[in-house]
């Protein structure tokens, strides 16, 4: 599966100078809940989910911990369900309040989750006027060894009907349940998750100028944590970049090559030079997008195997279980369509010792389509 990139219409080089993007853990109304998506929380959750889900929010000393467990039927902690008649693993959030079978190396197209999850998810999704929302099914699945866990909820994917951004997303989807589809292009779907025409890389408390090209703002990333010292090459690259590269498969020029070679050098020496860059600036293993941003991750080194090595990939965040993150994202299966070959996928943000789980890591040392040293960015559609 091969997937292809997304090209939106407009410039993504704003000249417009923008205040750092912080990381907080804020409260509802700071984080874009508004008091219509508080009160169907209530309506879907109950009054104590919505008051656990504040109390987490606000705690600013609440541990970040990631351990999703990743099951399989012989040891399966009661969770039984028709998930087992298709899948040998199930990954299992370090909460057990959400899990995803593990049909395919992707993932599968069933999550699970808590009534509560459930709740924050959409109103998180709404918050960022997602045409996506998460229909409660029909199957549930408990633990029969643990009273003390939740029930999870089998979750049905859906474009919402009264999002007012529903109509330009037809072109990238639709329907619900059976009939959900999302477009082929992993970029296309994620940015139609957000409902986004830009999503911008976050990084060391602020955001790119660049946005959407993961390959050019790995480069503004490079660059600005150099001192600007490149400003010449990034330049370069602006003018290369989006000309050339109309998938993640397609080659890249000798030139263009020449200048993700040496930003991909530049990006190691800073890495050598402090090893704890990668998690002062919230990137590669430690990048962590919001309900509503996206995981991308810009290929970079020497190839790995002998699969086709993509230019970059892209996963929409769509709902939280503590720092395990769940994504919506599609492959390609050849021209850009709206298809059903859509997944779930469970990832997280690592503790200090790095355990395999993250977006980066999976991506780059599993299916190995990425090269030796890709760089992953958490991406957000606000510049603030």
């Amino acid at each position: 599966m091969v997937s292809r990139s997304y090209v939106p219409p407009k410039s993504h080089i704003p000249s417009a100078t923008h205040a750092p993007q912080l990381h907080s853990r804020p409260s509802p109304e700071a984080r874009g809940l508004s008091a219509s998506a508080i009160m169907n929380l209530q309506k879907t959750a109950g009054n104590q989910a919505v008051s656990g889900m504040i109390q987490r929010m606000r705690d600013p000393n609440r541990a970040v911990v990631q351990r999703y467990t990743e099951i399989g039927k012989n040891d399966y902690r009661g969770y039984t369900g028709s998930w087992s008649k298709e899948s040998d693993k199930l990954r299992l959030a370090d909460e057990e309040d959400a899990a995803v079978p593990q049909s395919d190396p992707t993932g599968s197209q069933k999550l699970y989750a808590s009534v509560e999850l459930i709740g924050e998810a959409n109103a998180a999704l709404e918050a960022v006027n997602s045409p996506i929302e998460l229909k409660d099914g029909n199957e549930r699945i408990s633990s029969k060894i643990d009273d003390d866990k939740p029930e999870l909820h089998l979750l049905v994917p859906k474009f919402h009907k009264d999002r007012p951004n529903v109509e330009a997303s037809k072109n990238n989807g639709g329907g619900e349940g059976a009939n959900f589809k999302l477009n082929s292009d992993c970029g296309f779907a994620a940015h139609t998750i957000a409902d986004a025409e830009n999503l911008y890389a976050v990084f060391g408390g602020e955001t790119t100028d660049a946005a959407s090209d993961p390959g050019l703002m790995k480069a503004e990333i490079v660059n600005k944590l150099s001192g600007q010292k490149h400003e010449q090459k990034f330049e370069e690259y602006k003018k290369n970049s989006r000309l050339k590269l109309k998938n993640p498969k397609s080659k890249k020029d000798e030139k263009l090559a020449e200048l993700d070679n040496f930003f991909t050098d530049e990006y190691k020496k800073l890495q050598e030079k402090d090893p704890e860059f990668d998690k002062i600036n919230g990137i590669n293993s430690y990048a962590n997008p919001a309900i509503g941003g996206a995981y991308a991750i810009s290929s970079g080194g020497e190839p790995v195997s002998d699969k086709d090595v993509w230019n970059y990939h892209w996963a929409a965040v769509i709902l939280k279980s503590g720092s395990d993150n769940v994504t919506l994202e599609n492959y390609a299966t050849g021209d850009q369509e709206n298809n059903d070959d859509w997944v779930f996928q469970m990832y997280g943000v690592p503790t200090d010792d790095e355990n395999g789980q993250s977006f980066h890591e999976e991506h780059r040392d599993k299916h190995l389509q990425h090269g030796d040293t890709p760089m992953t960015i958490a991406t957000t559609k606000t510049k603030t």
